[in-house]
C-alpha cells in the first residue's frame, strides 16, 4: 500500500532543486505545466487541468487563460502540450480565462 501511495505521488508531482534554499521543492504536473505556458508570449495568466486514464497516461489537458483569443497563442500551447504529453490536439482545450 506504501509503494502504491509513493508511485502516485512521484507520478503526479516532480521535484526540482531550488538553488537559493539549497533543497528539493516538489511541484505538481498541473503546476509545472501551467508556469511553461504562461512563459509563452501572449497567453498571460494561466490555469491548467491535466486529467489522466489507465496507467497513469495523460488523457486530456484543460487550458485557461488569458490570451486564449489568439488563433496564435492556441497553436502554441496546443503543439507545446501535444509534444509534451504525446497526446493528440483534439484531447486539450485551450479557452480564456475571464
Amino acid at each position: 500500500m506504501l509503494v502504491v501511495a509513493v508511485a502516485l505521488l512521484l507520478l503526479s508531482s516532480s521535484l526540482f532543486f531550488d538553488k537559493e534554499e539549497g533543497e528539493a521543492v516538489s511541484v505538481s504536473a498541473e503546476g509545472e505545466l501551467s508556469e511553461l505556458c504562461s512563459a509563452i508570449d501572449g497567453v498571460g495568466r494561466c490555469r491548467v487541468m491535466i486529467t489522466y486514464g489507465e496507467d497513469e497516461e495523460v488523457a486530456a489537458v484543460a487550458v485557461l487563460c488569458e490570451g486564449a483569443d489568439s488563433v496564435e497563442v492556441r497553436a502554441r500551447l496546443n503543439e507545446l502540450i501535444s509534444s509534451l504529453y504525446g497526446i493528440r490536439t483534439s484531447r486539450i482545450s485551450v479557452v480564456r480565462m475571464r
